[in-house]
């Protein structure tokens, strides 16, 4: 039996790296005349850093001042998400990209990615990984892997060129 992709999550950092999974995402979703839904995941502060700042600030300065900081990220994010897409505009122009398929969310990139696959339904993740090669890859563990091995859907994993 042949796939039927309707959902399509494009999962990015908006990194360069990126941008050839998006065109692949495009690219498939328009063979499919399928729905691309673009995906970036903003990770968590780091435990060590939130507990050393509410020990100086105070839990409740910090909390404000956290949740000021991660909704003007979700807004800036957003925004360079949309740039991102509208730069790639000559791979996606035959699909329909509406602000709508441009997600961002809190969490880490794995839990998240996984997640919303699952909430939206999606048939395909679709996502790019560096070109570190075998070696420094396995050393830095890389979400696209974690991605593969836990995901319940296929997921495609385009790889950039190796850089010298």
């Amino acid at each position: 039996m042949l796939p039927n992709f309707k959902k399509i999550l494009y999962a990015t950092d908006l990194s360069n790296n990126s941008r050839l999974a998006l065109g692949y995402a495009a690219s498939i979703a328009k063979q499919f005349q399928a729905e691309l839904l673009v995906l970036h995941a903003i990770e968590p502060i780091n435990p060590y850093a939130y507990s050393s700042i509410s020990g100086v600030m105070g839990d409740g300065e910090w909390m404000n001042i956290q949740a000021n900081y991660e909704n003007k990220m979700v807004d800036e994010i957003g925004a360079k998400l949309r740039v991102f897409c509208s730069q790639m505009h000559t791979t996606t122009d035959e699909i329909a990209l509406r602000d709508e398929n441009i997600l961002v969310r809190h969490g880490t990139s794995v839990d998240i990615i996984l997640q919303m696959a699952k909430e939206l339904e999606v048939n395909l993740i679709v996502m790019g990984t560096h070109g570190y090669g075998m070696v420094k890859d396995a050393l830095m563990g890389g979400t696209a892997r974690r991605i593969v091995r836990r995901s319940e859907i296929p997921v495609m994993v385009v790889r950039s060129k190796e850089e010298d």
